[in-house]
């Protein structure tokens, strides 16, 4: 298989997972748990621990358009919520509670009734 072939595959599979609470797979996800195992896995990236001091942010620089990899922070006036975009398939995917991992195309604005800010990780 192709690094692109197993990437859709992996993706794939984590559509339909239901939503946990704290959880990070490899069974359910919550959104946080989601983002960091997608990062890690394909943009070798380690997301900081949740709820940390604002200093574990360092190498996170907003950009007004989405790379492949950039976390997608969701605002929708009742909570933040955060998603990765996928550039190669054009769209956002993060687990909602009460409906699980979904994959949601970035050409259908408003995602869900969320308003979005683009996050992506420079090392420097």
């Amino acid at each position: 298989m192709s690094p692109a072939s197993d990437r859709a595959e992996w993706l794939s599979g984590l559509v339909g997972k239901p939503y946990k609470a704290g959880a990070g797979g490899p069974d359910a996800y919550d959104c946080y748990g989601l983002a960091t195992a997608i990062e890690a896995r394909l943009f070798g990236v380690q997301m900081p621990p949740r709820n940390g001091p604002p200093s574990i942010y360092r190498g996170w620089r907003r950009v007004d358009a989405p790379g492949d990899g950039a976390l997608v922070m969701m605002d929708n006036g009742h909570g933040r919520h955060v998603g990765v975009f996928l550039a190669a398939e054009r769209g956002v995917i993060h687990a909602l509670e009460n409906v699980g991992v979904v994959f949601d195309d970035l050409a259908m604005p408003p995602l869900r009734g969320f308003a979005l800010k683009f996050w992506k990780f420079s090392a420097r």
